[in-house]
């Protein structure tokens, strides 16, 4: 025990102190810091708070639209005033307006096209405008106009907070989904590389000398098995400290009391169970990563041992966004008892309803039976594995190391 402890800290620390954890770690935080600040900046640039200078003699445009000062500047009175402002770079375009034949007329005269919000806004008005315009023409009486705007009538009897819990585990399925994908390409890349590193500086039969190997395949998994929940563990304090550090403003509290009950509906039992087949089926990729790398003789076949492991996730993560959307699916129902599939599949079926909770927690056992039975034989052949020198193939090395256990 003495051996697997020294194994599992030498583990974690080397991983936890390299730059490519603080990075790996970092990253997601970065790029949403550098999506909100791009997102941010392109509202700045399309938005304009200045008001759009409208020409215009026309008194119903006046009149529509002359007491919104913060968006409408009528300081100019005619088009060659407008014009010589834009032609000296006090503004960037004017807009003429006029009503003929009960008709609005708009042009936008600029050296660039007019701002897609202001744009969008001064068309809104002007629909407006162009409604009331239309009635008026056409001497509709009350009857008549309530005929033409009646709509149709349109009900929906539904468990509302059913509907909302799953859309809401729905999301949060997709989410966990996505970041169990990005974590395992991580991690068992990583262990498969560094098992394949360690296989190829010959070094292992002096460790095996002195430390079982199995022992030290088990402390190797614990010490990534805790950098692992390191890792989960920084995203949740992170979670939490932005949810209490923005809970102390005004805005997000009024919006937390208003929307207490969608919160509530994310803390469900399937939640739960989301959280542990994401956990296990992470734990199970990375014990079988790390036979991939214990089986290659060259450190540059390390991406093609792991490829068909990341293919499965891939095939996985796509078949349950896919299949997933009302759930109910035979292939659905018969990979969620597959340990290569559980991990997506049953979290879905338990969100719609369509598994209950002991089918769950059978599924659960078998892909925690499994992961269990992957560790303990991976470690009672890891010796034959990561002592084969011989390049006959990841296959051949497999069936020689089963007989050399």
């Amino acid at each position: 025990m003495k051996q697997m402890s020294i194994v599992m800290k030498e583990t974690y620390l080397r991983h936890v102190k390299s730059w490519s954890f603080l990075f790996m770690v970092l990253s997601p935080f970065i790029f949403l810091g550098f999506s909100a600040g791009m997102g941010i900046l392109v509202g700045m640039s399309q938005f304009s708070s200045e008001p759009i200078p409208i020409v215009s003699t026309s008194p119903e445009i006046a009149q529509a639209l002359g007491e919104d000062k913060d968006k409408y500047d009528f300081e100019y009175q005619d088009q060659t005033a407008a014009q010589k402002a834009v032609d000296d770079g006090k503004m960037d375009g004017y807009l003429m307006l006029d009503v003929k034949d009960d008709q609005v007329h708009a042009a936008y005269h600029g050296k660039e096209s007019m701002n897609q919000f202001a744009k969008e806004s001064i068309l809104g008005d002007l629909k407006k405008l162009q409604a009331d315009l239309n009635q008026k023409a056409a001497q509709l009486t009350g009857e008549q106009e309530k005929i033409l705007s009646q709509e149709i009538s349109y009900d929906e009897v539904i468990e509302k907070n059913t509907e909302l819990a799953q859309t809401l585990q729905s999301g949060l399925v997709f989410v966990l989904s996505f970041a169990l994908y990005m974590l395992l390409i991580v991690y068992a890349t990583t262990t498969a590389q560094d098992i394949a590193n360690e296989k190829g500086t010959k070094i292992m039969e002096v460790i095996f000398s002195s430390v079982r190997a199995s022992n030290y395949f088990y402390g190797r998994m614990l010490g990534i098995m805790a950098v692992v929940l390191t890792h989960i563990s920084i995203y949740v304090v992170g979670f939490l400290l932005a949810y209490f550090v923005a809970g102390q403003f005004p805005l997000v509290q009024m919006f937390l009391e208003q929307y207490q009950e969608i919160v509530a509906l994310l803390f469900q039992p399937s939640t739960v169970f989301t959280v542990f087949f994401m956990l296990l089926g992470l734990i199970f990729y990375i014990v079988l990563s790390a036979a991939c790398g214990a089986l290659v003789t060259r450190v540059e076949d390390t991406n093609k041992a792991v490829q068909p492991l990341v293919l499965l996730v891939v095939v996985a993560m796509l078949m349950s966004i896919s299949l997933g959307i009302k759930g109910g699916h035979i292939l659905l129902t018969i990979g969620s008892y597959i340990p290569f599939f559980s991990p997506f599949f049953m979290p879905i079926r338990l969100i719609h309803e369509e598994a209950s909770t002991l089918e769950g927690l059978l599924s659960l056992l078998i892909l925690l039976g499994t992961t269990a039975a992957s560790i303990w034989y991976i470690g009672k052949i890891y010796s034959s594995l990561i002592l084969q020198t011989d390049d006959l193939g990841l296959w051949k090395n497999f069936q020689r190391a089963l007989k050399n256990k």
